[in-house]
């Protein structure tokens, strides 16, 4: 599969953001959080794992149909769906936790990412793939800013 590297690559760094995660969160007190809080770890853990998920989904059909535009034009459209509903789950979290407005400004992307997903639908490439699995990067190397520097101390 043309981009293989690359898609194992993104998925080896999207562990490693998890990782971190989990590094941070436990040099915090966290009986002392608020609920603000726990919906950034939440945020950061699903989003770094979401792109291990997603990099290494196209594999399945790959190897089922051994046809990678159809892969990867699967694999862009589960990424849309989750995404979509993704989305609308932390703007609920956030809203019901009485996170500052400073939070939502991180799901500014979010759209972004929805719309890079359903742009490959019709072409199945690689590189659009690419462009989308690299903002999800992204998206949790902000969210793992975000939690490490609270935005009101930068």
């Amino acid at each position: 599969m043309e981009g293989e590297a690359f898609l194992v690559g993104v998925a080896q760094i999207g562990i490693v953001v998890a990782g971190f995660a989990g590094l941070a969160a436990s040099f915090q007190d966290r009986e002392r959080w608020t609920r603000a809080e726990w919906v950034y770890l939440q945020t950061l853990v699903v989003s770094s794992l979401a792109v291990v998920f997603f990099a290494l989904l196209p594999f399945i059909p790959y190897f089922a149909w051994h046809d990678q535009q159809l892969s990867l034009r699967l694999a862009s459209a589960a990424y849309a769906l989750y995404a979509v509903q993704v989305s609308a789950r932390r703007l609920r979290s956030l809203r019901r936790a009485g996170s500052p407005r400073s939070a939502y400004r991180n799901l500014i992307l979010a759209p972004f990412l929805i719309l890079s997903a359903v742009a490959n639908l019709p072409f199945g490439s690689i590189a659009i793939y690419a462009v989308t699995l690299v903002m999800a990067l992204y998206f949790s190397a902000v969210q793992f800013r975000h939690f490490v520097i609270p935005t009101g101390k930068v």
